[in-house]
């Protein structure tokens, strides 16, 4: 059975959602961004990335009025209605509310009717929507946070890490809601695959600046290794400049330097590559299990189902600390390149 809910929009927005200009924040005495211009616009679909720690959550949560930058604008646009979902959210529920009562807190006029069946496809069913909030796991909490901005009438939908806590069916469930959402978008995922297939445009956050790259996860990561390969290129072609003064002993220093620099490059390349292998295998893995999940004919078999489900959950786990380890050893190598520049 294909589950399906939609994603209520009352009312659109005006053109601009978001307008940021020369924007300025710091925790303490650490700048997180510095003088950031952004601009948003309705129908966009967006994906912010970046490395854990570059403030991608501090960057929603500006957004989202939790946060006040202490330089420059930060500006939503006419008849903006926001939803931020994010982890740090279930603190919000109210402990003493049902699951049910807590949701058609927030449902839109529209969406009252849906509340049982959308919760239900959230893995909230029978008498769990009338289980009190402050018995709930942790996991349960943040779906039913989820589903409450799902079913609110919102057109600016800002979503941290949604598939977090979700089996497939809901996963799907989720992707297919927000494929046919009439607002405008912004997600943070370490899923590639759920961003190829609902974003347009990757705004990657890397040392308080926002670079935009056109098109899904994939065409960005695609532009992003061209420049890093050309910037290898326009290194290695450099010529350092010469001096008869220099001392034998200077050059030689600097030889086994950059030799020892080119060593480790080598090494985290060669590392990337192997990340970047097993994580297709992976990937592979999990699209097969999910084609495996969809046949009808696997419910028959009801142990055969349960090590598909731990099966699923395995892959996309180590999918998650692989995409992690991947961004550490990119951020290892980009600073060794850094280091190379300086060098030369």
């Amino acid at each position: 059975k294909q589950l399906h809910f939609a994603i209520p929009v009352e009312k659109p927005s005006y053109k601009n959602v978001v307008t940021i200009r020369e924007m300025s924040f710091r925790y303490d005495q650490r700048w997180i961004f510095q003088e950031v211009n952004l601009d948003i616009y309705r129908g966009e679909r967006l994906a912010l990335v970046g490395l854990n720690g570059s403030g991608k959550t501090t960057l929603t949560r500006l957004l989202s009025g939790q946060l006040s930058a202490q330089k420059g604008v930060v500006k939503l646009g006419r008849n903006v209605v926001l939803g931020y979902y994010a982890q740090h959210q279930i603190d919000q529920l109210n402990l003493e509310n049902t699951v049910y009562n807590e949701v058609l807190s927030a449902a839109a006029a529209n969406s009252v009717e849906k509340i049982r069946d959308v919760l239900g496809i959230f893995n909230f069913s029978g008498d769990d929507i009338l289980k009190k909030i402050k018995v709930l796991s942790g996991g349960e909490k943040a779906r039913v946070s989820l589903v409450k901005i799902l079913l609110s009438p919102v057109n600016f939908l800002i979503m941290d890490e949604p598939t977090n806590h979700l089996d497939l069916s809901s996963r799907q469930a989720l992707e297919n809601a927000l494929a046919e959402y009439g607002g405008t978008l912004l997600l943070i995922s370490h899923d590639r695959y759920f961003l190829d297939k609902l974003v347009h445009r990757v705004f990657e956050l890397k040392e308080g600046r926002l670079q935009s790259y056109e098109g899904n996860y994939s065409d960005y990561l695609q532009k992003r290794e061209e420049r890093r390969v050309e910037y290898i290129s326009e290194i290695r072609g450099k010529t350092a400049p010469s001096s008869r003064e220099k001392i034998k002993e200077k050059k030689r220093r600097e030889a086994e330097a950059r030799q020892a620099i080119s060593r480790e490059r080598k090494t985290l390349e060669q590392e990337i590559r192997t990340i970047e292998n097993r994580l297709n295998k992976l990937e592979q893995q999990k699209t097969d299990l999910e084609n495996q999940m969809a046949d009808p004919a696997s419910y028959g078999n009801s142990e055969k189902a349960a090590r598909m489900q731990i099966a699923y959950t395995a892959t996309t786990q180590e999918l998650e600390q692989l995409y992690l380890s991947w961004e550490t050893v990119q951020m290892q190598l980009e600073e060794l390149m850094s280091r190379l520049q300086k060098n030369d």
